[in-house]
């Protein structure tokens, strides 16, 4: 039996709104990345959605190892509360992909890890961002792109050492805190040009940052003016924090 891992995530952005859901599939030295999306969903039900899907990609019997930041996720696939017929009713889109998880787990050899999010595991960094994506293309905030078809694995990315000493690896989590937002109206020309892009950023350049090393002391350069602005609006009354 082959051994497979398939590292998942799901996003949704309102929860409940338009939603996004991905999966990273690694055999030996080989590597599949798939994702889509849903106009209105929640981000529970693209969480475990993800699961089902990177399932449904394998040709053959295989002993999975399933990776995902959600415990709901892995709760709602193994279903024990789903004996209730009042959980069954209340969660009905959840219910059906556990039932499409439970004939996919007949198939295959299925076991779960609960893997921190946000804490720098490069293929749960990767699925968070393919996830993401997706959900913005879902409420047409970039253009719509098709999951990508059925296609051959292909060669895996190396997985990166940590970073440096004195540097440190950007996050979406860390990016947003140095904004303040999820965009990038809080970075000023010198930030942006601070980070290596020229000014006004292209768009998704915040994205493009994720994964790249930089000085502890530009991100501390950064982030201290960028809270300086963010205060003196506040106190300007330009904005409510």
């Amino acid at each position: 039996m082959k051994k497979v891992t398939i590292t998942t995530d799901g996003a949704c952005d309102p929860n409940p709104g338009p939603g996004g859901w991905a999966a990273i599939l690694r055999f030996e030295n080989k590597l599949r990345e798939i994702s889509g999306s849903s106009p209105r969903t929640t981000n529970n039900r693209m969480e475990i959605h993800a699961i089902v899907e990177g399932l449904r990609v394998l040709k053959q019997p295989c002993e999975v190892l399933v990776r995902t930041d959600s415990k709901i996720a892995i709760s709602w696939c193994k279903g024990a509360q789903f004996a209730k017929e009042r959980h069954r009713l209340a969660h009905p889109e959840a219910y059906a992909s556990h039932l499409a998880f439970q004939e996919l787990a007949k198939i295959h050899r299925v076991s779960f890890q609960w893997v921190q999010g946000h804490a720098g595991d490069p293929d749960n960094e990767r699925a968070d961002f393919l996830a993401a994506s997706a959900c913005q293309q879902a409420g047409g905030l970039a253009p719509v792109v098709a999951a990508p078809a059925a296609t051959p694995f292909i060669a895996a990315r190396p997985v990166p050492a940590a970073p440096a000493a004195g540097k440190i690896r950007l996050t979406r989590e860390n990016l947003h805190a140095l904004s303040g937002s999820p965009g990038a109206n809080g970075f000023t020309r010198k930030q942006v040009e601070l980070l290596g892009f020229s000014y006004p950023p292209p768009k998704g350049w915040l994205s493009g940052l994720i994964g790249r090393d930089i000085e502890q002391g530009l991100y501390d350069e950064v982030r201290k003016a960028i809270a300086a602005k963010w205060k003196q609006r506040k106190e300007q009354g330009e904005m409510a924090l």
